[in-house]
């Protein structure tokens, strides 16, 4: 099954910037190869239609930066677990946080992809994407592959590992490109501050609440 659906390289990388997260422990009712005929046509489908749904309502030029932000916030929470990626990103630090920590953490997490990713989307250049295939990732989860051919240079291998959630439909919880999750760099430079400041997570948040504006922080 192939999807070829227009979306730029770099916008796919915006994407990919902050997605990522490893299964988390719990029951696996089924084997890897039942999840794949379960639910390996509709991950594809799940996948080509985030593409699209990202081309269709935030690579606007004219789109005011506000705007594309309160877009891009709805992409991200509908298609992306995000709890689960902050989650993953604050890594072992998240067991040592506490309740209210975790929270604020989450909150800037999502303010910051916001802000940093949302207001990018104003290049897009009719670059392709295509889905090409999915296999199995563990017993919960399936991996689906594509490429994403820039218009000046060789196709880039994108994998997504994707989820069935209980209620239905599917989320993305983790993503490759050639091979490398994006996800462990972010948790790599979260690890490093927090290390930085004798394992205080409060140092990461403050670093964190650096990086948005006053007003950015009032409008969450």
């Amino acid at each position: 099954m192939t999807l070829q659906i227009p979306m730029s390289a770099r916008l796919v990388a915006l994407i990919l910037a902050f997605a990522g997260v490893v299964a988390l422990a719990g029951p696996r009712p089924a084997t890897a190869s039942e999840v794949v005929d379960l639910h390996g046509a509709s991950a594809q489908s799940f996948v080509g239609s985030l593409a699209a749904q990202a081309v269709d309502t935030l690579t606007d030029a004219d789109l005011p930066a506000v705007e594309r932000e309160a877009r891009f916030r709805a992409f991200l929470t509908d298609r992306f677990d995000v709890p689960l990626v902050a989650r993953f990103a604050l890594g072992r630090h998240w067991r040592m946080a506490s309740e209210a920590e975790r929270a604020t953490f989450t909150d800037l997490f999502e303010d910051l992809l916001v802000v940093t990713y949302g207001r990018r989307f104003g290049g897009y250049a009719g670059e392709s994407f295509a889905v090409t295939g999915v296999a199995e990732a563990g017993r919960r989860d399936v991996q689906v592959h594509s490429l994403v051919t820039p218009l000046d240079g060789p196709p880039v291998d994108v994998a997504w590992r994707v989820r069935p959630q209980e209620g239905g439909g599917y989320r993305v919880i983790d993503v490759a490109v050639a091979g490398v999750s994006l996800a462990i760099t972010q948790r790599s430079e979260f690890a490093a501050i927090v290390q930085r400041h004798g394992g205080q997570v409060s140092a990461l948040i403050a670093a964190l609440e650096e990086r948005l504006s006053p007003q950015q922080l009032a409008a969450r």
